[in-house]
């Protein structure tokens, strides 16, 4: 009887890894591209929006002031 409780638990156990353990990081690239995705979405209509409406020379100089002190940054840490 002893024998059989191992290879029951033995047998648990590989059910198990095989159906939730050894995939758990499965379709997880997935799930961090679209939330990318989303986000640059989000932004480009943010910015078609402010351009209709007349704020797009104000947004464009933030936004390249932005880049350009953020690549600076990088310039100083290196």
């Amino acid at each position: 009887m002893d024998n059989l409780h191992g290879a029951l638990g033995r047998a648990h156990a590989e059910i198990y890894w095989r159906l939730f353990a050894g995939n758990g990081e499965r379709g997880q690239g997935t799930v961090e591209y679209a939330a990318i995705m989303l986000l640059v979405a989000s932004v480009l209509a943010y910015a078609v929006t402010a351009i209709k409406s007349g704020d797009g020379d104000n947004i464009a100089r933030k936004i390249t002031g932005k880049l350009g002190s953020a690549i600076d940054d990088v310039k100083k840490n290196n």
